[in-house]
């Protein structure tokens, strides 16, 4: 573990009444950790390292990362001004990557939220805008960060309350690290006869024709529409006997009684043995226990009236065992 992540991390742990428990960093309103009760056995077990530890504001400390743990948080994480932290769900908004003025990915992932809410399987966090985030993207918004957790499901939901006068064009990703037994085992299934951009080759357009994506090399996708009018299902199987069933929709209107779907798009990505030396905030091996599968909004672009307009991304993790339909 980093001197900067020992000194510097102060997270929020919320539990569940069936034990579950989750731990969310103010900083970009991170989940670093979701940890079912008693935790599935081939998870227990899971030869992925011991974890992380996190100082929590209470002044005690939790493990995230580690076994029993769904998500993936890198044991070189740190937290320092305008760097997200390696791991868990990072939020990205309002812009993907560089395609646009902004630093990598906006500023949500990197500004310090503040906890409103703190329950039983819950927790709420709000970040709205001020002179440093106007500097950056001269707009007004209120952001809500909710996640809501048992031992068998977690909801992820984040939502942009558009309060200035004009509508706004964002991007946004729940930017999800799920923490594998081995990268060479892991297949996403869901995503047959898409078209995905290739970020390796120029963004050029693709379709994916094999019923699993597989890895076995440095990985960054962009798919497009995976789910517009329904809910989109992926199914995730980590290697581990223990299929991870990821569920996302976006939905946009005027106000909360006017919401409608919108296109959502899914980022895939594993940077693999090169691009894992050059990062520093990763350890070399640490690559083939991780994969982002980040639902969200990056070619839709939705437009956010003015007046109170509400964009909303909502993802579902769920917990099946593989041998289940």
């Amino acid at each position: 573990m980093s001197a900067d992540l020992q000194s510097n991390f102060a997270a929020v742990k919320a539990e569940h009444s069936s034990g579950a428990s989750i731990v969310v960093h103010p900083k970009g309103a991170t989940l670093l950790s979701w940890t079912p009760a008693p935790p599935p056995p081939i998870m227990a077990t899971n030869p992925t390292g011991s974890g992380v530890e996190v100082p929590l504001v209470d002044g005690s400390i939790a493990i995230v990362g580690g076994p029993g743990d769904v998500l993936f948080v890198s044991s070189k994480a740190v937290v320092q001004p305008g760097k997200a932290i390696r791991g868990g769900i990072p939020i990205v908004f309002p812009q993907f990557g560089g395609e646009g003025p902004l630093p990598s990915h906006g500023f949500a992932r990197t500004s310090l939220w503040t906890v409103k809410e703190v329950g039983d399987g819950l927790i709420v966090l709000t970040l709205t805008d001020s002179p440093l985030t106007k500097k950056l993207w001269d707009n007004s918004f209120e952001l809500t960060m909710t996640v809501t957790f048992d031992s068998s499901k977690c909801h992820s939901i984040f939502e942009m309350r558009n309060t200035g006068g004009d509508a706004v064009e964002v991007q946004s990703l729940l930017h999800t690290y799920f923490r594998l037994q081995h990268i060479s085992a892991v297949t996403i299934e869901g995503l047959q006869g898409l078209v995905f951009e290739d970020k390796l080759k120029n963004f050029e357009a693709f379709e994916q024709k094999d019923k699993f994506v597989t890895f076995d090399s440095e990985t960054d996708r962009v798919f497009r529409n995976v789910g517009h009018e329904q809910e989109a299902i992926l199914t995730l199987d980590a290697g581990s006997g223990m299929w991870r069933r990821i569920r996302m929709r976006a939905e946009m209107g005027s106000d909360d009684t006017t919401l409608t779907p919108v296109p959502c798009d899914v980022v895939v990505w594993n940077p693999w043995i090169e691009k894992a030396k050059a990062t520093a905030d990763l350890d070399d091996d640490e690559y083939v226990h991780m994969v982002c599968v980040e639902p969200g909004c990056v070619r839709s672009k939705p437009t956010v009236p003015g007046g109170g307009g509400v964009f909303r991304l909502h993802q579902v993790i769920s917990l099946d065992l593989a041998t289940t339909s």
